[in-house]
């Protein structure tokens, strides 16, 4: 999910991002994700409004999150 230039969000926007995370991992078949973001902030609450899991990254860094998404799934 590339949500680089997305500026912090107010609560009710946070809380329709975390539904749509929560619905994703929800599907058969889910592994895990990439969040790409320029601010800490933008990752922060993401992290803390999606139940992240432990396969999940979150990171402000292009070349962390394109090596990741590079690897084959197990």
């Amino acid at each position: 999910c590339d949500l680089r230039g997305l500026m912090p969000r107010e609560a009710d926007a946070a809380t329709v991002f975390a539904d749509a995370s929560r619905t994703t991992a929800a599907a058969p078949g889910y592994v895990g994700r990439v969040v790409l973001a320029s601010s800490a902030t933008v990752l922060m609450q993401q992290r803390r409004m999606s139940e992240a899991k432990s396969t999940d990254l979150f990171t402000t860094e292009e070349a962390e999150a394109l090596e990741v998404l590079a690897r084959p799934l197990e």
